[in-house]
């Protein structure tokens, strides 16, 4: 949250953003909050099966192909979904912007 809301906060002090409405800090807030939240179980799911592959413990297939498969799994899964999602997001600023 600290990332991406300091930079928006320095710059509604500098007068280049307008000041937002309770509405919108509060949405920005929930909505970084969220974000952070999934992108923290996302790790540790991530540490938790990688831990129990290389005990030689099972894993189930749709787990071992997304967490435990290196850069495989980076480019394959977790690049076309950061990809994706930044698109859902822009589709929906641009709908909420200009109402298209």
């Amino acid at each position: 949250m600290l990332i991406a809301g300091v930079p928006l906060v320095r710059e509604v002090f500098r007068e280049r953003l307008p000041v937002p409405s309770v509405l919108q800090a509060v949405s920005l807030f929930l909505g970084l909050a969220t974000g952070g939240f999934i992108l923290g179980l996302l790790f540790s799911l991530k540490d938790y099966f990688e831990e129990r592959h290389s005990a030689g413990q099972h894993v189930p297939f749709p787990f071992r192909q997304a967490f435990c498969g290196g850069l495989w799994s980076l480019f394959l899964l977790w690049v076309p979904l950061a990809f994706a999602a930044v698109i859902v997001v822009l589709a929906i600023s641009i709908h909420l912007q200009f109402g298209v």
